[in-house]
């Protein structure tokens, strides 16, 4: 298999997985990707389609190829409302779609999207291997995925009623792969590798015309590029000096600045936090760096920092990041004037299961006693950390602490929430599925539950054999 010559074998982490193919021809010219597959999905997002309505909500899931046993990756676009339908079925013993539920001992109902298609997948595309994420435009027209394998390390599509555009056949074309360069006074071209991207909307960057497209590429480089959805994203500036390690990259949604978490080596410590932004006007478009703040007095080890992913409070100047060294959630409270210039404001610190990987901000109604109770409902801010070790979920209310565990999952990594449903969609690395989680028991102040997988749990895989 082409997976164990890139020497992938059985590891047990992603990170093992990144290290591996780093030398490795990412692209397999071989066997054709079958239609409607899970192929180590790596990124998840809920596009709105018909907010009045609901029926036109869809997930969009990018499969990376990862063990490369197939010629590309993939984007998927599936049914939210078919997928609820099912598990609403599949949850009160109706059994329509050929849902497996509790026959193997599984906690959650299986529902078998990929052997359905024509019942829960709107569109599909095939797009070079190893996507490493996906970011949706602010107007759900376009989306952009930092690619490993391919020509350009971008490719970005354009979206409309859950269906994709990017070439007249199944697989983008050579247009929606590559970016065009700005005629400015040095040469650019995009750097490869990218491992994270956010997009900044128009109206945070200066209030031009185009959105902003902030990437982060494992060499340390940056690049900006500029959208206007009237043709290809346009690379504007490249800049050096940022993390080699970068994991993720997120908008602040109040500043438009991207926040940069990394992961390097403990030969390598550091406790930094890097944001950039998009400098756009009639004399100047460039990216720069805005803040470097250091995460000190942390108990790592005397390691430095391992930092996962970050989240932000809308409406208030504060943060949470989460990080592998230490296992928590860490609250950085810009509010609270800093000791030391540069130095991180710390707040309260959660701790989480083991190998936490991605962190989810949602926020849900919290009426404890019911719509008929004298309790007002209000809404309430949860965050959600993917911990890949301990296969589950840490709920966390930043009021309280650590108050739920999400168990029954398979590598959780990253995760998607439809607030009108509130469903959390969460990938399970290990196992190729995507794990559900309703989250409306939060509502009242019980814990969330695993509802359903969708996929085949017991599919072969290099976890499995």
């Amino acid at each position: 298999m082409r997976a164990e010559r890139c020497g992938i074998g059985n590891a047990a982490t992603i990170t093992v997985f990144a290290i591996a193919i780093a030398g490795c021809d990412l692209d397999n010219p071989g066997v054709p990707l079958p239609a409607a597959t899970l192929n180590f999905p790596i990124a998840l997002a809920v596009v709105d389609g018909a907010p009045e309505t609901n029926d036109d909500d869809y997930l969009l899931v990018v499969s990376s190829n990862f063990d490369v046993r197939y010629a590309s990756g993939s984007v998927q676009s599936w049914r939210l409302a078919e997928l609820q339908t099912a598990i609403d079925d599949a949850v009160a013993g109706v059994d329509d779609l050929g849902v497996d539920c509790g026959e193997d001992g599984r906690p959650a109902c299986e529902i078998q999207i990929e052997e359905r298609p024509e019942v829960f997948l709107q569109d599909e595309v095939r797009i070079p291997s190893h996507a490493d994420g996906i970011a949706v435009g602010p107007s759900e027209d376009r989306i952009y995925l930092p690619v490993r394998s391919g020509r350009g390390g971008l490719t970005w599509i354009d979206l409309a009623d859950g269906l994709f555009g990017c070439g007249e056949g199944d697989a983008c074309d050579d247009l929606h792969n590559t970016v065009a360069v700005a005629p400015v006074s040095r040469e650019l071209s995009l750097p490869t590798d990218p491992v994270a991207l956010a997009v900044v909307p128009r109206d945070l960057v200066g209030g031009g015309d185009a959105d902003a497209i902030v990437i982060a590429h494992r060499n340390g480089s940056g690049s900006l590029l500029l959208d206007d959805l009237r043709g290809q994203p346009t690379l504007f500036d490249v800049i050096d000096g940022l993390p080699t390690d970068v994991v993720s990259a997120e908008m602040d949604p109040e500043s438009g600045a991207v926040w940069l978490t990394s992961a390097p080596p403990s030969s390598r410590p550091t406790r930094d936090l890097v944001a950039v932004a998009p400098i756009v006007s009639d004399v100047d478009t460039r990216l720069a760096v805005v803040n470097r703040i250091t995460l000190a007095g942390l108990d790592d080890g005397g390691t430095g920092s391992d930092t996962r992913d970050i989240a932000f409070d809308v409406g208030v100047d504060r943060a949470w990041v989460l990080a592998r060294r230490p296992e928590a959630v860490i609250t950085v409270d810009f509010r609270v004037p800093p000791v030391a210039p540069n130095l991180a404001p710390l707040g309260e610190i959660f701790a989480v299961a083991s190998g936490p990987s991605r962190l989810e901000r949602v926020v849900v109604p919290f009426d404890p006693d019911g719509d008929e109770g004298p309790i007002p409902a209000r809404e309430r801010t949860y965050l959600l950390a993917s911990c890949y070790d301990a296969n589950n979920v840490s709920v966390i209310d930043p009021e309280l602490g650590l108050i739920a565990t999400v168990a029954g999952l398979a590598g959780p990594f990253e995760m998607a929430y439809d607030a009108t449903r509130e469903l959390l969609f969460v990938i399970n690395f290990r196992n190729n599925t995507i794990g559900v989680v309703d989250l409306s028991p939060l509502r009242t102040g019980a814990s969330p539950r695993l509802i359903a997988y969708l996929g085949d749990p017991d599919a072969p895989s290099p976890f499995s054999g």
